[in-house]
């Protein structure tokens, strides 16, 4: 893997466990006995990672894109209903109209195509036609009316395309004149006659009509790569040497970042640093380097100064600490004095003064805080509030831990709280469950990711794998990982990793139903914990309800499935109601053992 992150569309984010496996297997999909791993500038895969790949540990998935593959090829008509039908079942999503479903929409609104797929065969070879790929990516019109000729061809009593034909298609892009764009375009329209040329069902000789294409793209290709050698190379080094003795080159930068010094491309501007052109020589890339700096300092002082009015949604922070801006990474969080207050680090540059440097980090810094107080402003309003020292306790476990904390860690504290402390730490949302004293608010999925990333620059290594948005319930983790998962809200049952406040929100129901004794299946849980009956039924067994005669009962529960992260474990007696005194039972010289002489009449 040269990368663990991918854009989704919305986001870069770090790819799932489930998505490197699926990569790997399709990889190496020859191999009996394959591996992986990264590339030595990538992060490495965390122990955690590897694991749930080689034994499968996967979050269910909810939900699948669907398209309907069971296509009625009667008439154009039936085949547009079978595409749009809707998906069978609820964990089922239609897929976005495609390319193909567009081109069939069109050219069924054409008369003759529609008086031409006049049987099964017919619909399905146009079905066939509309699946020509658009590698030239011109307008939708003219690729509709290249297949829709293809089709008349197709539909004739020949059902091949005519040999003069396709032979005046081909030469037109045997010409290797013109300027890059020009070149470029017939590269990807012989592409197009590439892919037809596969289909040997529609072509007399399709071997010979592959190889004409082929030929055609290399030759173009070569032609191409001699233009843009004569346009880039030649004219940058004209620009280099002049750049040495002139400082009034006019210099621009386009909405790529691409920089361009007199109309030649030189490299690119990512957020504060410059990356010279990479086919060019080390000697050019100096000279590139030193060019730009001269020239992009303008530029520069009006990012910074764009930086320092910029809202903090501006600001984007990713899962592995870095910062960016406007698309453009500028900076990273690495470890501060506390597990809340991380360090703001600026990325190396060679165009970024020191004097600009400091003020991005001071709005770096300022956002960073405004941030951090909005998301855990419950944690910071309470270190305000008058509280005794065993609430003041709470408090500060609860920020060592991001919000939560395992009761068995704070019962000593929690015994000494005042009735004026459990107010307080009510009114900051503290909620002293059952198994965990958490924040009610600090449990949100977007502010669980924030969590798992300030434990994995605490504690300098890569969180395992983080939970999906709204996951309240995945499959449990070595016992040396509860600290993590301690620290996102989620305690260990069994084979199972609950999120705190499901957690409590299922003991509070399965106290009211077993005060009456035994009870049936809470059929509601399964849905609250986002898991099956199954797997609730055997949660309910590590929570001490057993099944008896059809209903649970509540029976003495094993503590042994609830882990607490080493290093907080401490032993507690649970068990004081049995404390034997010494002295007061058995003792034949108490007052007590002259009761058993008595006799009562």
């Amino acid at each position: 893997f040269s990368s663990l992150q991918k854009f989704d569309g919305i986001r870069l984010r770090s790819l799932r466990a489930d998505e490197i496996g699926q990569i790997a297997g399709r990889a190496g999909r020859h191999l009996h006995d394959g591996s992986f791993g990264t590339l030595s500038e990538t992060s490495a895969l965390a122990p955690e990672t590897i694991e749930a790949i080689e034994n499968h540990f996967f979050n269910r998935i909810s939900r699948i894109w669907w398209r309907n593959k069971d296509l009625e090829f009667k008439s154009v008509k039936s085949l547009l209903k079978s595409l749009d039908a809707s998906p069978p079942s609820p964990v089922l999503r239609k897929i976005r109209q495609t390319e193909d479903h567009t081109v069939l929409r069109q050219l069924s609104s054409d008369p003759e195509i529609l008086r031409l797929a006049s049987n099964p065969d017919l619909v399905r070879i146009l079905w066939d036609v509309c699946q020509i790929p658009d590698y030239r990516k011109t307008m939708l019109d003219a690729h509709v009316r290249l297949l829709a000729r293809i089709y008349r061809y197709l539909a004739s009593s020949d059902i091949l395309l005519p040999t003069d034909w396709v032979a005046k298609q081909l030469v037109h892009l045997e010409r290797v004149d013109g300027d890059i764009d020009t070149l470029m375009a017939r590269i990807a329209h012989t592409r197009t006659w590439t892919f037809i040329s596969h289909r040997v069902d529609w072509l007399e000789d399709a071997p010979h009509w592959q190889q004409r294409a082929r030929a055609i793209e290399d030759n173009l290709s070569d032609a191409l790569h001699d233009r843009q050698t004569k346009r880039f190379v030649d004219r940058r080094n004209l620009v280099l040497v002049r750049s040495r003795n002139q400082d009034q080159l006019y210099a621009e930068i386009d909405e790529d970042n691409s920089v361009f010094v007199e109309g030649t491309y030189l490299g690119k501007l990512t957020g504060f640093k410059f990356i010279p052109d990479l086919s060019a020589s080390m000697e050019d890339r100096r000279l590139m380097t030193n060019a730009a700096q001269k020239f992009l300092q303008q530029e520069i002082q009006r990012r910074v100064q764009e930086i320092e009015k910029a809202e903090n949604a501006k600001f984007v922070l990713n899962n592995d600490g870095k910062i960016f801006w406007n698309d453009s990474k500028i900076g990273r969080l690495i470890k501060g004095k506390t597990i809340l207050s991380p360090k703001i680090k600026i990325d190396d540059s060679n165009v970024l003064k020191p004097d600009l440097r400091e003020r991005v980090h001071e709005r770096l810094s300022g956002w960073y805080d405004e941030t951090i107080n909005k998301f855990f402003y419950p944690l910071f309003l309470l270190e305000k509030k008058q509280m005794s020292g065993a609430a003041r306790g709470i408090w500060f476990q609860l920020c060592e831990g991001l919000g939560s904390v395992p009761r068995v860690v704070a019962q000593s504290q929690i015994r000494a709280l005042t009735t004026n402390d459990r107010k307080v730490l009510r009114l900051g949302r503290v909620r002293i469950g059952f198994q965990s004293v958490f924040v009610v608010s600090l449990v949100k999925s977007k502010i669980i990711e924030l969590r798992g990333l300030l434990w994995s620059i605490w504690n300098g290594r890569p969180a395992p794998l983080m939970p999906d948005l709204g996951v309240k319930t995945i499959l449990s983790f070595p016992s040396q990982e509860d600290e993590f998962f301690n620290a996102i809200s989620f305690v260990p049952v069994g084979n199972r990793l609950v999120r705190v406040d499901i957690l409590d929100r299922v003991f509070l129901v399965l106290r009211g139903l077993a005060k009456n004794g035994q009870f049936k299946f809470p059929k509601n849980l399964p849905e609250l914990l986002g898991i099956g009956d199954r797997e609730t039924k055997e949660l309910l067994g590590n929570l001490g309800y057993k099944s008896d005669d059809g209903g649970y009962i509540f029976r003495r529960q094993n503590r042994k499935k609830f882990r607490v992260a080493k290093k907080n474990r401490k032993r507690v007696n649970t068990d004081k109601k049995n404390t034997v005194r010494k002295g007061k039972v058995g003792d034949p010289n108490s007052p007590f053992a002259r009761l058993s002489e008595v006799e009562f009449l």
